[in-house]
């Protein structure tokens, strides 16, 4: 008779929320994105992709301490059948209950989720954009564990 080994397969790791268009988004920022549980957005904010985010900060700290620490998350933004990815070192130390920011530089803090990542606001494409301008678009966005990165990396800095 032949034995079988039991394959124990890894679930993917990630977590998803919804967020909503604002007539005022911009996304012109050459260094961060940002999405917010605000449901207002002035003409300043030209990082803000989305509001109303249902996010859990919960969810996000369950989800970053089950993933490698030597990966990159890649997010997923999906707005009416269009969809953009950015890839990003974790913050390990994320503690934002009301924004989640990701940044092209290194800069940390208790609101950035990601850093060195490979997109800013102002690089998402057009289209996507211009839907996101519309107060009735539903955003989702899901965050996953990516590739080990080959990017030297800050794991944990206290603030």
């Amino acid at each position: 008779m032949r034995c079988f080994k039991h394959l124990i397969l890894k679930m993917p790791n990630k977590i998803s929320f919804s967020s909503f268009g604002h007539k005022n988004i911009l996304s012109t920022q050459r260094n961060t994105l940002e999405f917010t549980r605000e449901s207002g957005l002035s003409s300043e904010g030209d990082c803000i992709i989305g509001v109303r985010s249902d996010f859990s900060l919960e969810k996000i700290r369950k989800f970053l301490s089950s993933i490698n620490p030597k990966s990159e998350i890649v997010i997923t933004i999906r707005a009416r059948g269009i969809s953009e990815k950015v890839s990003a070192i974790p913050n390990f130390n994320f503690s934002s209950d009301s924004e989640i920011v990701v940044r092209k530089t290194g800069f940390l803090s208790e609101r950035t989720l990601g850093i060195w990542a490979d997109k800013s606001s102002n690089e998402l494409s057009r289209t996507l954009v211009s839907e996101m301008r519309s107060p009735n678009c539903r955003i989702k966005v899901t965050i996953e564990e990516g590739p080990i990165s080959k990017k030297e990396k800050i794991i944990k800095i206290p603030f």
